[in-house]
């Protein structure tokens, strides 16, 4: 994976696109092997298609299947994110991930965070504390393995969006 330079590049001068990502953060709990790999929702409300491409600040302690790729018009795809190195050293680390999108003349970006945390869920939510985000760094692409092509779980659905008066 490649480090992006210091500093965070505008995308272009193109019209911003808004990018629905769910969730909004990763938790993954070091002694909880069920969540070291949580899935990420790309939804595409739009009638035309997206391409995308995911960065994160710590690329060598991920793996993102389909961490590159397009989203057909009015679509979703789901991006699988495992934690690779759940050791000690890295409890309590909160990392960024950036999604980039393109499509319609158009571009967007969405930042989420991930967190690898000490202990078990259930330990979490039962006394667990808010934290302030740490200070910004670089970003690196997840380059999609070329090797690895595993099948994804198809989308739920879409976004239904109201609009009260």
């Amino acid at each position: 994976l490649h480090q992006m330079p210091r500093g965070d590049r505008p995308l272009a001068v193109a019209p911003q696109l808004a990018v629905f990502l769910f969730p909004s953060e990763m938790a993954f709990y070091a002694e909880q092997r069920s969540t070291h790999r949580r899935v990420l929702t790309l939804y595409n409300p739009y009638t035309f298609s997206l391409s995308f491409k995911m960065w994160c600040t710590a690329p060598s302690l991920y793996r993102v299947v389909e961490a590159e790729g397009s989203v057909r018009a009015k679509s979703c795809v789901d991006l699988v994110v495992r934690h690779l190195d759940v050791s000690p050293r890295n409890w309590g680390r909160r990392d960024r991930f950036r999604m980039e999108v393109r499509g319609g003349g158009q571009v967007g970006r969405r930042e989420i965070w991930a967190e690898l945390k000490g202990g078990r869920e259930e330990e979490e939510q039962r006394g667990g504390q808010q934290r302030a985000p740490p200070p910004l760094t670089a970003l690196s692409p997840l380059l999609v393995p070329t090797h690895t092509r595993l099948p994804l779980p198809a989308c739920t659905g879409l976004i239904t969006m109201v609009f009260l008066q």
